[in-house]
């Protein structure tokens, strides 16, 4: 099974946002 693993944030203010997306999990 793949994963596609997406991180995305502002390093400046500190936040950081982690977004994990599976084939078999579909979230809307």
């Amino acid at each position: 099974q793949s994963a596609t693993v997406l991180g995305y944030g502002h390093l400046g203010d500190g936040n950081l946002h982690l977004n994990v997306s599976v084939p078999e999990y579909d979230d809307k």
